[in-house]
């Protein structure tokens, strides 16, 4: 149930927050990684990509009263109010459990004890998944998947999940071999710092590089035009 609530959340959460109607895709529109989206401030192919499909489901199941497979205005709009609400909701609860004071809101000694509280709960959420994965899949009961057991959990996952879920193998493996310099398979203190490290200075070369504006062509003019005759 509290699975189906996050979803639920995320799922109204990235429909509010959409540059356009998202789930008002023509049917029969392609759906993966090489479907952009309508176009956003950007241009063309630069919008939002589709939304995962378990969470585009759960939007559906919810609120598509029409049963068209697609959320209209009027079923957009009571999407939207809901979220609200629930934001609401959960701010209020916040508030009860943490606003030692009274006061209505919460002070920094408050911030930090409900960040703490809700990185404890999530890591308990966390295991208690991972409990429930290693029950259903862990079939030699060693307590840790094997690679059968493992590729037995993620074929049985959606497919955008079981797409996600290769990718950051495939990104936890390129880490590994290019930081795990004493091979023993995993990152410790000084690896992690050296691979943050290294994509800190990727990102910092990326913003330089999307910073850089028009070249300056042959007599100091900028852009890539052609032409432009001589003196007048």
């Amino acid at each position: 149930m509290k699975a189906r609530m996050i979803l639920l959340t995320l799922a109204i959460a990235a429909l509010v927050f959409a540059a356009a109607p998202l789930l008002a895709q023509p049917k029969g529109a392609p759906e993966g990684p090489g479907f952009r989206g309508p176009p956003g401030p950007g241009g063309p192919g630069r919008g939002r990509g589709p939304m995962p499909q378990e969470l585009r489901q759960t939007l559906l199941e919810k609120f598509d009263a029409d049963g068209d497979g697609q959320l209209n205005e009027e079923e957009r709009k009571a999407a939207r109010e809901a979220h609200q609400q629930m934001m609401k909701e959960q701010h209020e609860k916040m508030l009860k459990e943490f606003d030692t004071d009274g006061d209505g809101k919460l002070n920094e000694e408050e911030r930090k004890a409900a960040q703490k509280a809700m990185a404890e709960r999530r890591k308990a959420e966390m295991e208690k998944r991972r409990q429930e994965m290693l029950k259903k899949f862990d079939t030699d009961g060693d307590g840790k998947l094997n690679e059968t057991e493992r590729k037995a959990w993620i074929d049985s996952l959606p497919e955008d999940a079981r797409k996600r879920i290769l990718a950051q193998h495939k990104q936890r493996e390129g880490m590994l071999k290019k930081f795990d310099t004493d091979g023993d398979g995993k990152l410790n203190e000084a690896e992690r710092k050296a691979a943050h490290e290294a994509m800190r200075e990727r990102m910092k070369q990326r913003r330089g590089d999307g910073n850089k504006g028009p070249q300056k062509g042959p007599g100091g003019r900028r852009g890539g035009g052609g032409g432009g005759g001589g003196a007048r």
